[in-house]
């Protein structure tokens, strides 16, 4: 893997993210060109050996469709299934780059000192509020808008294959015609983006270089006053630098999503691939296991206690396509530790292309014009980089042609970027973005992925800097507040480039428009690099709410930026005094009435949705251990047990026994490692022990419980688990799985 040496840190150690760009066509008509040559690996230290990188071409073929099985009764004992082999998996590969860290963060507190603007004047289009008394709105969403941009494009379908001794996920666009792919063995990072080609798995389509744990797209994280080992130790490295040689091997502090400089792939908490998204929350190593040492030493990969060194960094990266060719990644960095890391140049992310020996041979890294950048500025270990300007906020790696290649887009629009290059060994571009990470802090962020010829990227990042809205919070009044006859409204917004206006609406109707007026420092210190930063975030205004009925009411705030781009960018439910409230049921038995009060309580073991009494139900989870010996596991517990990942809510299952209920049991065989979900408590006997009731299930399919429950099972891992979810069907005989029948029906 080729990361950045220290002679470079002015230049290299730091921010990795590029723009994306984006257009019509993907390929404009034309075939891959530049497939072949260069390299099969980046150095990763003076004595690392090139190692072969995964190879594309052996995928797994897709399986019959699966037809439906008979119901597993209970009584009977199930004979494991003949299942397919496992397919052949990439060796590992070199070791990896600096990568990734952190969590969404909780809702910013409210800063101090934000003041209501003065003289707020009500908006030409505000419309009297309905002042009849005992007129209350009816029911109220304060559900929180979210990202930015709405997902344009129907949910793709989401899959995972076995790949590397390890689980690769897989995201459609809603077309499916392409795909994304992350590897959950290399902390999630992205190791494919590009043409679905009829099959799971990689393919030679794939803009990524996915050769080992640090060239993928990643984030990595720096200190500067612990950027290099020996002055790491006493975070003095911007008065008394370290005397360790100009190389990657001596990294400080550097937490890295893909894994470390021994090729060990950073952990994963939790992993979810269901239709529209994958996500994952990451504990990133340190790239140098010698990070912290006094000395030059470079044993730690050989010594057990060090060679997957931890870090105190927690990442959540979320994906999803908002565009046929584009892919948005939001990225939450969380510092877990009473520690501040020194701003400097980061990398979230840098985007590492194919290189030409298992994909096209992206190595011409253009600007937002079209214009090559010339990467011939001797760096370390005989590397390349340049430093340019990309005024459109994108930077694309395309074949020689131009005709195919990838491209990033960072929503805080940074103009400033680095490409680093190697000639068949690697290609890479990111922003260069400085910012530090204070103690129990965190960062957000977010990029886009741009698939297509130049022209295409281009277009696509075009419409992102015109169409990206602004985003924000409201800080005061508090959810669920009860408020007098002025309600004071605090909060703040961002945008990619600027917010002109900011309305205040109660139930719809705009009470008063206002303008950002306060700087906000912990905004931007966690939403980092965004041009408004140097000026005015926050927001303050004071309305009148006097004549609105005493009852529950929606808050929004809607901010509207130069494109002409308008959004509600937060939401709240408030209550207010005034005339009396007439509780609004309508239909509901259960549930608020709109005025503090209850429409009615639902008996035990039932509970209310939408304003109606249904039974009880709880999530299931499912847990997945990789290996040899893979195991799957469901439970209601939140917390994977040690060695396993979360793969998320699976199901539901009813908290009691009913008439046309059975109960779901789970039964373990420790010989084999394989924990079975059954009907029958005895199944499996004497290999599979106890009976653990997850919860209770429909017996036939209906209204209430239309989603069949299947088992499957392979037998080269000895491995039974449960599925509700059709679209998992599919990828399971590629995986060696083979359909058991249906369990039962579940809501």
């Amino acid at each position: 893997m080729s990361r950045l040496t220290i002679a470079a840190l002015a230049w290299a150690l730091s921010g990795c993210l590029s723009e994306p760009d984006s257009g019509v066509d993907l390929l404009d008509g034309a075939s891959l060109v530049d497939s072949s040559g260069g390299a099969d690996a980046a150095p990763i230290n003076d004595t690392a050996e090139p190692v072969d990188a995964i190879q594309p071409a052996d995928t797994i073929q897709p399986a019959d469709t699966l037809e439906p099985a008979d119901t597993i009764q209970p009584a009977d004992t199930l004979q494991p299934a003949d299942a397919a082999e496992p397919a052949d998996t990439a060796e590992p590969a070199d070791a990896a780059e600096p990568a990734d860290a952190a969590e969404p963060a909780d809702t910013l507190e409210p800063a101090d000192a934000i003041q209501p603007a003065d003289a707020i004047q009500p908006a030409d289009t505000a419309q009297p509020v309905d002042t009849v008394a005992g007129t209350c709105p009816g029911a109220i969403d304060p559900s929180d808008p979210g990202a930015p941009l709405e997902a344009s494009v129907q949910l793709g379908v989401a899959e995972s294959v076995s790949a590397a001794g390890t689980v690769d996920d897989y995201l459609y666009n809603g077309a499916g015609t392409i795909k994304i792919g992350t590897r959950r063995g290399w902390g999630a990072s992205v190791v494919f983006y590009g043409m679905t080609n009829g099959a799971p798995g990689t393919n030679p389509t794939n803009t990524i270089d996915a050769n080992d744990t640090g060239r993928e797209v990643q984030i990595a994280l720096y200190d500067a006053d612990r950027i290099t080992q020996v002055c790491a130790a006493t975070a003095s490295c911007q008065t008394t630098p370290g005397g360790c040689a100009n190389s990657i091997t001596y990294l400080g502090w550097n937490p890295v999503q893909g894994g470390n400089e021994c090729n060990t792939g950073s952990p994963i908490e939790s992993a979810v691939a269901v239709p529209g998204r994958l996500e994952a929350t990451v504990r990133p190593l340190h790239w140098n296991p010698d990070w912290a040492a006094t000395s030059c030493v470079n044993s730690g990969c050989s010594d057990p206690a060090l060679a997957s060194l931890g870090t105190d960094i927690r990442y959540t990266q979320r994906l999803r396509f908002v565009r046929d060719l584009v892919v948005e990644m939001d990225m939450t960095v969380e510092n877990l530790a009473d520690l501040d890391h020194a701003p400097t140049l980061q990398e979230l992310p840098t985007l590492y292309a194919s290189y030409g020996s298992y994909g096209p041979n992206l190595n011409h890294i253009l600007d937002s014009t079209g214009a090559q950048v010339a990467v011939d500025q001797p760096a370390n270990d005989g590397f390349f980089y340049r430093n340019f300007d990309s005024l459109g906020g994108f930077a694309t790696l395309q074949n020689a042609g131009h005709d195919y290649g990838v491209g990033v887009y960072y929503e805080n629009r940074l103009t400033t970027f680095q490409a680093w290059q190697k000639a068949g060994v690697f290609n890479n571009v990111r922003a260069r973005f400085t910012f530090g990470i204070p103690a129990f802090g965190t960062v957000r962020a977010r990029a886009y992925l741009l698939l297509g010829s130049q022209a295409t990227i281009a277009g696509q990042a075009q419409w992102l800097d015109t169409h990206l809205p602004p985003f924000g919070a409201i800080d005061a009044p508090a959810a669920e507040a009860t408020v007098g006859d002025s309600l004071t409204v605090t909060g703040w917004a961002l945008d990619n480039k600027a917010v002109t206006s900011v309305d205040v609406l109660v139930d719809g109707v705009v009470l008063g428009t206002t303008s950002l007026t306060a700087a906000r420092p912990d905004v931007c210190a966690m939403w980092p690099g965004y041009s408004m930063c140097g000026g005015a975030v926050g927001f303050g205004a004071t309305v009148s709410v006097a004549a609105l009925p005493a009852c529950a009411h929606l808050l929004e705030v809607r901010a509207r930026d130069g494109d002409g781009n308008a959004r509600v960018i937060a939401r709240r439910r408030i209550y207010t005094g005034g005339a009396a409230c007439a509780p609004v049921c309508g239909g509901a038995v259960c549930g608020a009435d709109g005025c503090g009060g209850s429409c009615g309580e639902c008996p035990t073991g039932s509970s209310c949705a939408s304003g109606q009494c249904v039974a009880a139900t709880h999530p299931v989870r499912r847990f997945f251990k990789g290996g040899a010996n893979a195991d799957h596991m469901l439970s209601a517990s939140p917390s994977p047990p040690a060695g396993y990942s979360d793969e998320g809510v699976q199901l539901a299952l009813y908290d009691d026994a009913a008439p046309g209920r059975v109960a779901l049991y789970q039964r373990y065989c420790a010989g084999c490692n394989d924990h079975m979900p059954t009907l029958s408590a005895a199944e499996g006997a004497p290999s599979y022990t106890g009976a653990e009731v997850l919860g209770y299930c429909a017996a036939s399919v209906s209204g209430a419980t239309p989603r069949a429950l299947r088992r499957v099972y392979s037998a080269s891992a000895a491995d039974h688990f449960a599925t509700a979810a059709e679209a998992e069907l599919a990828s399971l005989p590629g995986l060696g799985y083979a359909l058991e029948g249906v369990l039962c029906y579940v809501p």
